[in-house]
């Protein structure tokens, strides 16, 4: 019969405040143990602390990208880009963000698509509907005298936030869900970056939103924009997570399958609390991570956002971690002991018999 484990608990404390400044501006931390953990167990998130004030807009995930087209009247002939703004860095309220989406449009060099001496650059504006809190993007076709129609089309990369703004699956296309033709298309001519293919795969121009002639059209999101709040972070180590438990979804390109592979994801914070406040989590039911008896030594923290970006430091706040760490402990049989043990056994087993008579 198997033998209970006797393990014992260690708590690690970690702050933020710690880290090596000049080795990253992510929030993340290589800590050394000075005694090194030896037959670990498992490990799982104890405790999490930080302030719910991080900003909304952050490095890697503060674009957005749309493709224009302009059919040319009278013919099939079109001719499309795609465009990309970049936000700056930092917290927003919706209205706020609106406003500085516009600027940055504004900002661009040129929108005109074509030779045409009678189309112009579009007019884009953002708002935020103050009764239903949706996004409405207000479309115009500023063309004059004879000419084509223009196509808006919102376009979701890695480093978007539309869906963010509350637009939904069907009004953005996606190139991680993009179905191929029935003619063979590449990876590489699957990225939209590329206009020309963008606006061939995209089904041009049935899936994409018709400009307004000279007067705006409302292209509304389908939900509420929820920039204004984030929904958690992830809790990431690589060295801690060597176990293999922890699995996420992904997509896969060849068969366009939702597929599980391991990630290193310690544990999931959820934000329960209204901006400002601080998020404080303690595990109920700790996810346990199993390291199989290995040496613990160094290991890394990292935090990544709500969508899988790794956070920076400036851009996050600082934070607190307890960890977890079930050791397992054997029986410490040194060689002394084992001499002694041996010398015993050895005069207990060359002891002269001893006969007691007794007369009586």
């Amino acid at each position: 019969m198997d033998q209970p484990l006797n393990l014992r608990r260690k708590y690690i404390h970690i702050s933020s405040n710690h880290r090596f400044q000049d080795s990253t501006d992510e929030a993340k931390l290589q800590v050394h143990m000075q005694n090194p953990l030896k037959n670990v167990h498992s490990v799982a998130v104890k405790q999490f602390s930080m302030a719910s004030a991080m900003h909304n807009i952050r490095t890697g995930d503060n674009e957005l990208t749309w493709l224009e087209v302009y059919k040319h009247d009278g013919d099939e002939n079109a001719d499309s880009q795609v465009f990309t703004i970049k936000v700056p860095v930092g917290y927003y309220e919706a209205s706020e963000l609106c406003q500085e989406i516009n600027a940055q449009i504004a900002l661009l060099p040129s929108r005109k698509l074509s030779a045409d001496v009678n189309e112009a650059a579009s007019e884009l504006v953002f708002s935020q509907d103050p009764g239903t809190y949706q996004i409405q993007i207000s479309l115009k076709n500023a063309g004059t005298g004879t000419h084509g129609v223009k196509y808006f089309q919102p376009i979701h990369t890695p480093f978007t936030f539309w869906n963010r703004l509350g637009f939904s699956e069907s009004q953005v296309k996606t190139r991680g869900k993009r179905i191929r033709t029935t003619e063979y298309v590449s990876d590489d001519a699957m990225d939209v970056g590329e206009a020309e293919t963008a606006a061939e795969v995209l089904s041009f121009p049935s899936s994409m939103t018709a400009m307004g002639y000279n007067t705006f059209y409302m292209l509304l999101s389908q939900f509420p924009t929820h920039i204004e709040s984030d929904g958690g972070v992830y809790l990431c180590s690589d060295t801690l997570t060597k176990g293999g438990g922890t699995f996420e979804t992904t997509v896969n390109q060849d068969n366009l399958h939702v597929v599980a592979r391991p990630v290193n994801i310690l544990e999931w914070v959820q934000f329960d609390q209204a901006r400002f406040s601080f998020v404080n989590y303690n595990a109920k039911m700790p996810h346990m991570h199993f390291l199989n008896e290995a040496s613990v030594q160094d290991f890394d923290i990292s935090l990544r956002s709500a969508h899988g970006k790794p956070l920076k430091i400036d851009e996050c706040g600082h934070f607190n971690i307890v960890l977890m760490v079930e050791t397992i402990e054997h029986d410490e049989i040194s060689a002394d002991f084992i001499k002694k043990y041996n010398e015993e056994g050895y005069a207990l087993a060359h002891q002269k018999d001893r006969i007691k008579l007794n007369l009586n």
